[in-house]
């Protein structure tokens, strides 16, 4: 009776832990007649670290499914690391619909991006962005990371991602229809020439004012929102995409240059706008070395490697 016993309690646990395995497991992306939509994607990922980053996709095809961790979080997200992240997603269609989808990462300043399709099998497809490459060299001319992808009916299509980046490893991931991309691009676009727009009024505005008056701290509120602009335009891609297309470069540093010039010319209009040199003396100090030491840290990203 004891060993009949512990046979059976061997057996359910086993029979527990196969349950368990096909949970954790991630589920394919099953397009049908209720999700045509924006598919995130970030709950149908399973990934696996390449310490060595000499991994190749066949080696990567070879790994056992134990290998693989399901990413757990409705967001893709890691700490900084020097690893290749590789990730792994099914979509499987089981209805006619859609055959023009979008993949789209929304982070183009910080990931090497290489994407690989594979139908019957078999390789079909190979993509890639770099972040060091020309607006001009990315497979589909926009700001983000965009990739074309082609559905049949009643198939199913695995995707291998293999990511890179000495930051910290956050990008959104989605999947959606070509039509639908376009459309949403369009209201974000808008969104995004309004805000241009407030700011060119802007800063028309105090430059008016500071030819005008000829005081110079309308002169630095200009020098917050050019700066910040380019900010904004620089982190979304726009800048990239219309005012330094062929400098990836200098996209690669100028969120962070501008995102600490915009606060150091904060810094100089607070200083000549309020008039503190007499009032507060030690605060103009502080206020100065701060802007001395944001102008020097500006140089490491232009300069360092």
């Amino acid at each position: 009776m004891t060993n009949s016993g512990t046979v059976l309690g061997k057996l359910g646990m086993l029979f527990i832990l196969c349950l368990l395995s096909v949970v954790c497991q991630a589920q394919p992306v099953i397009l049908s007649t209720h999700n045509t939509g924006v598919i995130d994607l970030a709950l149908h990922l399973e990934k696996f670290p390449d310490p060595s980053r000499e991994l190749t996709i066949d080696d990567i095809r070879e790994l056992p499914d134990a290998s693989w961790q399901q990413n757990e979080l409705p967001f893709i997200s890691g700490p900084v690391t020097h690893d290749a992240i590789w990730f792994r997603f099914t979509v499987q269609t089981r209805k006619p619909g859609e055959h023009r989808w979008v993949l789209q990462s929304r982070d183009s300043l910080k990931q090497q991006f290489d994407l690989w399709i594979l139908r019957d099998g078999k390789v079909a497809e190979h993509l890639q962005a770099r972040p060091a490459e020309g607006f001009s060299q990315r497979v589909i001319q926009h700001r983000d990371f965009v990739f074309p992808v082609e559905l049949s009916d009643f198939s199913e299509s695995v995707f291998y991602i293999r990511v890179t980046t000495n930051q910290r490893l956050v990008f959104p991931l989605e999947l959606m229809p070509e039509r639908l991309f376009h459309e949403r691009d369009q209201f974000h676009l808008l969104l995004m020439a309004m805000n241009a727009g407030i700011m060119l009024v802007m800063l028309v505005y105090n430059l008016f004012i500071y030819f005008s008056t000829r005081d110079i701290s309308y002169l630095y509120y200009g020098g917050i929102v050019i700066t910040a602009g380019l900010f904004f335009g620089a982190m979304d891609g726009l800048a990239f995409q219309y005012i330094w297309p062929d400098l990836p470069q200098v996209q690669i540093a100028s969120s962070m240059v501008f995102g600490i010039l915009t606060p150091a010319f904060a810094a100089l209009f607070t200083m000549h706008f309020l008039n503190i040199r007499e009032r507060l003396p030690l605060m103009r100090k502080l206020l100065l070395g701060y802007v001395v030491c944001s102008v020097l840290i500006t140089l490491f990203p232009i300069f360092g490697d």
